[in-house]
């Protein structure tokens, strides 16, 4: 998961946007990004849909250009 997040984390360095991630939304990550069946397989889309697609929404909003990710309690909570 560690390798995945650093390429999303770097791409976003790039265009200027800092994101912190804390480890339960890491841990969060790993969770639904894990299947028995599949291995990690799904965890390119848990990304995107954890990380990736609440992070757009707030760049096209105009939120700042540095972000704390946060899992605790299930929330996908992306604030200044």
């Amino acid at each position: 998961a560690d390798v995945e997040l650093r390429r999303v984390l770097a791409r976003l360095e790039a265009n200027g946007t800092q994101v912190a991630l804390s480890e339960s939304f890491r841990a969060k990550v790993v969770e639904e990004g894990y299947d028995p069946t599949y291995g990690a397989r799904p965890l390119r889309r848990a990304i995107a849909r954890l990380m990736e697609d609440p992070l757009a929404e707030f760049l096209l909003a105009g939120v700042g250009a540095d972000m704390e990710a946060d899992g605790d309690e299930g929330d996908r909570d992306f604030g200044e």
